[in-house]
Parts: structure tokens; sequence; C-alpha cells
């Protein structure tokens, strides 16, 4: 028998509001610290929640296959137990080193990309390799974006595409009347709480800049034959963009699509920055976003922000939040852009001696739960009020299952002592850690990084961040580049290895600095005396290389392929320095001294936010609004020939703000903080491609083509 499933409508659900005490309305699993005002809408998690579950209904009795987007987005939506709970008979990496027990007739997988290329091969070389009657393929790709990244346009049958892959999925287990169905399920959002998600599929996407227009111009005459010559970011177009990258943008499209079509409402939708405006450009256009907008009632803000317009906020080693406290000291999660290994062991009777057999913890909590409410103390809260926080939550999870407490330490004051000694309590107890797992985790998380021995390298770079802000403005050759320089002679007699130990650390401060200069700043001379110390330190420690030196110079380390490779980085580094200079009022992210007060960063998602919501401001420029219908074009038309005010992103009682190119935990607390500040009651829920570290940043923007994704 020939099944085909080709589905793509949009699911739809109920809405699910109930009301606090005080009648102020929220959404149901929410808390109203997140909702201030009537949403007749579901929440993301909700929507995450029921595609998880229409997914479940497929793998009973399956083998699944998942590959990392994926599993990180189940990780954060119930986790392997919710498969396994379903029926699967095991969830496997999705590789072509793996394969099925030939026991096992049935298979499905779970893929964040295009069913061609290689995840096609890999599906085929995992048949193959198996003896499998029944195989389900799910994409988080829309019918639509597979039809455009195959014949260039939207136009024609999109159900065809799945249709062919189906036959082809029944020709690779080798007869036409086994059962092969493919179907599209909008996988996108994982929420770390109510207020606050991420898009795993997407976390390598960062904006383009001014240094990527050259290497664009030779794409664009190599491929259209075109000498079009690419002088300024606002000549490029989605239709100039290399074809992979065209692909990559309509996939996030079609996810954003896909996402306000779970939530079941329409957008005004807003933009900073010219790969935001490129993306909002393409949702205007997106032909299932046309349908959306048509039977949708809800209106919602969608702002998009290019990240590159202030890295020096996310390149600090300052946070405000303990989430960035704990996220810069732990390792990642293998596979995982978003959580952290989390050590168990020392609370359990397993010992290895290679670490990677066990298992480790995270900061995901367990089933799915509805508000993650154990990390709202490292996303919500100050790092004191935070600890604060987390050690109460222990202590009360220690008195409820009755172990032996001594509280110990000063009143106001959490140290890692004081949360291990807690901790110690329920160690062999698999029931109190079972009961508890989600405060235990987050304890054990931040008790690891309170005794972290990077503790003392990133209150140094701090400090060295905040010399450099204060310099802002100083006479030449005071400035930021001249404590950098400063800090980089003053390694210069180490040995090899104790220079390379620091040299991801100066790439992050290189970074940071170069988001503080003014485009004009004359920094020549001083910016070659920063290259030459780099090169040296380089090639003098090629074998000693950290992670992220090593991936931007390479295998083959001499000093005239290094000096290359750092021209191209300062080239870089120069589009930073003038990725703000189109902007009126977001121009500058310092703020100046004064004779009361040295400089200090002025954070721009803090800016854009005050601008948004200061009832003072007229238009506000900087913020632009792209029209997306015959309602919008005529409201356009109208302004042309009376005053008609812009829609601004506080017009709507729901505003999501997202930013291409991560966010860090901090940044997610500054927008909340001044959207309470305004007094408003409009919900803002934050988004991003990643939760981000400094490294993260540095890496996308010096270390990756961010042209030709792979």
């Amino acid at each position: 028998m020939f099944t085909r499933t080709s589905s793509t409508k949009t699911l739809k659900s109920s809405n699910n509001v109930t009301r606090n005490s005080s009648g102020a309305s929220f959404l149901a699993g929410e808390s109203p610290e997140f909702c201030s005002g009537p949403v007749p809408m579901r929440s993301l998690h909700q929507s995450s929640v029921s595609l998880w579950q229409k997914i479940c209904q497929k793998v009973n009795r399956a083998v699944v296959f998942a590959d990392d987007a994926v599993a990180e987005n189940l990780h954060w939506n119930g986790g392997l137990a919710l498969l396994l709970e379903a029926g699967a008979i095991n969830v496997k990496e999705f590789s072509s080193f793996e394969s099925v027990d030939q026991t096992c007739k049935k298979a499905v997988f779970i893929v964040s990309s295009l069913l061609q290329e290689v995840t096609s091969r890999v599906i085929q070389n995992i048949i193959e390799a198996s003896k499998l009657q029944y195989v389900v393929v799910i994409t988080t790709v829309s019918p639509c974006v597979h039809l455009f990244s195959r014949t260039g346009t939207f136009d024609g049958d999109e159900n065809l595409v799945f249709e062919r892959f189906e036959e082809s999925v029944l020709e690779w287990m080798g007869n036409m009347n086994y059962t092969a169905e493919v179907s599209y399920v909008p996988l996108f959002a994982s929420c770390l709480t109510p207020g606050l998600f991420v898009t795993p599929s997407f976390s390598r996407l960062f904006p383009l800049m001014s240094s990527d227009l050259p290497r664009l111009s030779l794409q664009y005459k190599s491929v259209r034959g075109d000498n079009k010559n690419f002088s300024n970011l606002k000549d490029v177009e989605a239709a100039h963009l290399p074809k992979s990258l065209q692909v990559m943008y309509k996939m996030l499209v079609g996810s954003i699509d896909s996402m306000l079509g779970e939530l079941n409402v329409q957008e005004d939708c807003f933009f900073v920055g010219q790969t935001s405006k490129i993306l909002a450009t393409e949702l205007a256009s997106y032909p299932p976003a046309k349908l959306r907008r048509k039977s949708a009632q809800t209106k919602v803000s969608l702002l998009l922000i290019d990240r590159h317009l202030d890295l020096m906020t996310p390149c600090q080693h300052q946070p405000e939040v303990l989430m960035d406290k704990v996220t810069s000291t732990l390792s990642r999660l293998p596979g995982h852009h978003n959580d952290v290994c989390v050590d168990m062991t020392p609370l359990c009777h397993v010992t290895s001696e290679s670490k990677e057999v066990i298992a480790p913890g995270s900061l995901a909590g367990c089933k799915g739960q509805i508000t993650q409410a154990h990390l709202l103390p490292l996303l919500n809260s100050k790092v004191k009020e935070g600890l604060m926080e987390v050690n109460r939550s222990l202590v009360e999870s220690a008195s409820t299952e009755k172990l032996p407490l001594k509280l110990s330490g000063k009143p106001g004051r959490v140290t890692a002592e004081q949360l291990d000694n807690t901790l110690q309590l329920f160690k062999g107890n698999y029931k109190a850690i079972s009961n508890h797992l989600e405060t235990v985790q987050v304890a054990m998380a931040t008790c690891q990084c309170l005794k972290s021995s990077r503790n003392k390298e990133l209150d140094l770079l701090g400090s060295s961040e905040k010399l450099m802000i204060q310099s802002v403005g100083s006479e030449e050759g005071q400035g930021p580049l001249s404590v950098l320089l400063s800090s980089l002679e003053t390694t210069q007699d180490k040995s090899p290895e104790e220079l390379c130990q620091s040299l991801d650390s100066v790439l992050t401060q290189v970074v940071y600095v170069y988001s503080l200069l003014e485009e004009d700043a004359h920094y020549s001379d001083m910016e070659h005396a920063i290259k030459e110390l780099l090169v040296k330190s380089i090639v003098k420690g090629k074998d000693y290389l950290p992670k992220m030196t090593k991936t931007l110079v390479g295998d083959l380390v001499t000093e005239e392929i290094v000096s290359a490779i750092l021209d191209d980085m300062f080239g870089k580094l120069k589009a930073v320095s003038s990725a703000r200079q189109h902007l009126k009022h977001l121009c500058c992210i310092v703020d100046p001294s004064t004779t009361l007060s040295p400089a200090k960063g002025n954070p721009l998602l803090k800016q854009l936010m005050d601008l948004t919501f200061d009832s003072t401001k007229g238009d506000i420029q900087d913020i632009e609004y792209i029209s997306s219908g015959f309602t919008d074009l005529l409201k356009s038309g109208l302004r042309l020939f009376r005053t008609v005010a812009k829609p601004k992103p506080s017009d709507n009682k729901v505003l999501i703000v997202f930013v291409v190119g991560g966010i860090t935990a901090t940044e997610a607390k500054l927008i909340k903080d001044a959207v309470t500040s305004h007094h408003s009651d409009t919900q803002v829920i934050v988004g991003s491609t990643q939760l981000s570290q400094p490294e993260d940043i540095v890496e996308a923007l010096l270390c990756q083509d961010n042209l030709n994704l792979d």
C-alpha cells in the first residue's frame, strides 16, 4: 500500500486565557509578570507542545532519527522521554553511519532542512542499510520553500515536491507497496521562558555587513554575468544574494510565518538593519503569509533587528544576570547552542574515568514544563538576587524532603560552599533528586559556575572593558584601542603556551572595541601595531592555538598567511564601526562622560525600547515599517497627502522582538526592564537565533562565511 500525506495545513487551537485576582488576563501556564494585558492567543510554548504531540502520534514502534536542531527543540519541549513514552523504540542521531535493527520495520526521520542533497542522501543511506517497510519523514521546512529551492519561484504545485520524495523513499525501501509518508510540521521556537525563545535551526545565521559587499558583487557577476557593484548595503535585495542564502532567509521567513499562524495572529512588521529589511520584505510577500493575514483577527507587532548594530553589549564580560555567567563558565551540551553541561556525578554513586560516558545534567526542565519557572532566577534577576533565589529554592526543596539542613553563611550573600553543603544532602537520594531535579540542576550549575577557574579571567576582562569604554572620547592616543594595545604589549614576554591561552579573549575584546569606535575615528597607526602584535602572538604560539583562533587562521600558520587573514578581519571590524552610520537616534551606544560620571554603555536594544515606548516621540526614523497588504498600502498613500501617524511597534498589545544573530540573557532582561519602566501594558516576547556568549558572536563575525552558509 502506497500512502502519501503531504500535510501543509497550519495547526489551529482554541484560545486559552485565564485571569488573575486583579482581573488582568494572561496566557494559561504563564505568569502575569510576562503578560500584563489581555492577549487572545495561545502561548508559544503551547504551540510547540501541540506540534510535538502531533509528531508523537507517528513514532509508536519506530526508531526515530533527529538532526541536531530538532534534538535541541525537543530538549526544551519534553526531551527524549517524550518520544519514548509515545512508543518510540529508540532515538538516534541523524547520520549516514546509523541504521535500524533488522527486526524493526518502521523509522521516523525528523529534520530541520530541505529534503534534498545531504539530507536526502543521509535518509537514503539509513534506509538502504535497514530492512524498513514503513518510513515517515517530517521536515520543519514548508513545501512552499521546498518549491522555491527547486524552481526559483513560488508558482507551481508545492505538494508535488513531497510526493516525488515519497516515491524516492519507496524506491530506497525496495518495494513500491510499502508505506511512505512525508509531512511538514513547523517546529521553530524553543521557549526558555514564556517571554524568551530561541530558534535552534537558525543558530548560525548572522546579518550581512558592508565588508560582504565586494564578495557579493563578484558572486553576483559570476552567476548572473552582470557587472553590478554593490557599494551600499541598502542596494542589496534578496534576489541579489547567493541562492543558498536566499533559501536560508526564506526558511526563516517561512518559520516566522508558521509561528504567527500557530498564534493565529497577523503582524505589523518593523525592522532595524538591512538584513532585517530583507527578511521583512520577504515576509510581506510570502504567499502563505498573505493567506494567514486574511483570516487572523488579532494583531501583533513584529520588530526584526540586526545583531551587528551593537556588538559591544553581547561581547562584554560583565553580565547582569546569572544565566550569562553560567553559560560563560560551563561548557555547552554537545550539538546544542542554548544549554550547558551540568556535572551531576557529585550527587551520584556513578564514576567513570571518561566523563563522556556519563550523561550530563542541563538547565532545561523535564517533560516540557509550561513556564520553565526554575530558570527565572537565572534570567530575570541581577546576579546577586539570582544567587539568593537559587539558594532559597534549593533550601526549600531540601526542607520539603525533610533533609537535615544546617544553614550557614552571611545573610544576603550566597557562596559556592553554601550551595555545595545543601546539595550534598541530596547525594545518593535519587527520589529526592528526581522530585526536585530542575531546582537541583540549576543549583549545581550555579555552584560549578561560582567555583570555575574562569571567573578570575572573566573579572579581568570585565575590568579591561570598563577602562576601554571609559576612554571613549579621550584625546588621540588614549582611547579604547590604546587600552587594548597596552594589554597586548604586557603579554608578549609570556611563553607560547601561556600567550595563546588568552588569544580567544583578545579577539573578543577587539570586536568589543570596534563596536565602540566611530567610523571616522583616526586610529590607523594603533590598528597597525595591534595587528602586528596579533600576528606575532599567533605565529609564536601556533602549536597551542585555542579553538576560535585556530578556526580563524586554519592549519597552515605562517606570518604571511596570518597577516592576510587579519587584514580581512580588520576589514570586518571597520564594517562593525560603520554599521550604525545610517541611523539617526541609534548611532551611538556609549553615553559620554560628564563632570559627575564616566562614560558608560547604552545598549542599542534598550535604546530601541525607550524610543518605542516613549509617548513623547513622534515618528521614529530608525525603526522602519513595511506595508504587507492593500490596507497598509492605502494608509501609506494617504500619508503622502495628509498627516497620518506612521505605525509604531507599541501600537499593539503584543510585541515580538526578534534579534537576527543572537542575544544575551542580559539583553533580554534589559528589554523587559525598559518596557516596565514606561509602565506599558504591552506584552513583549523576545526571540533570537540563539542565546549567545561573547565567543559565539565573535565566531559568527570573524570565522564563518555569512554569505555562503552551509
